[in-house]
């Protein structure tokens, strides 16, 4: 192992000293992947290194913290309808990544027009 290999692993452990296991393993590996990347491989400064690894680990923090939130906001939205739609549940969450907004739009625009096709329905 290099001098830049051990800052950066030293820098990576310090930062996530705090967190669960999945949270620090997923940091650290998307961390030293990004290092990897040519545009990083200048980086040799220790200090510069540890800025990096801190700026990596506090914006994958926010990133995971929005990413539950819209699951959360959606799951908020499908507790409130009717069953039949967990299909749609499932691929706002996980396939087309829609937020909480979007989902309730397409919700409605789904009942609005099984509303005007469905025969026997008032208007």
């Amino acid at each position: 192992m290099n001098t830049r290999d051990r800052i950066i692993a030293a820098a990576i452990a310090h930062c996530t000293s705090p967190m669960d296991n999945w949270t620090a393993t997923q940091i650290s590996d998307g961390c030293r992947k990004m290092l990897m990347q040519d545009e990083c491989r200048g980086i040799t400064d220790q200090e510069e290194i540890v800025k990096f690894v801190q700026f990596y680990a506090h914006h994958w923090k926010l990133g995971s913290i929005a990413e539950r939130d819209r699951i959360l906001a959606i799951d908020a939205i499908a507790a409130q309808l009717p069953p039949g739609y967990e299909a749609s549940v499932r691929s706002a969450k996980f396939e087309t990544r829609l937020t909480a907004d979007e989902f309730a739009v397409q919700v409605l625009q789904a009942q609005r027009a099984f509303t005007h096709t469905t025969p026997g329905q008032h208007h």
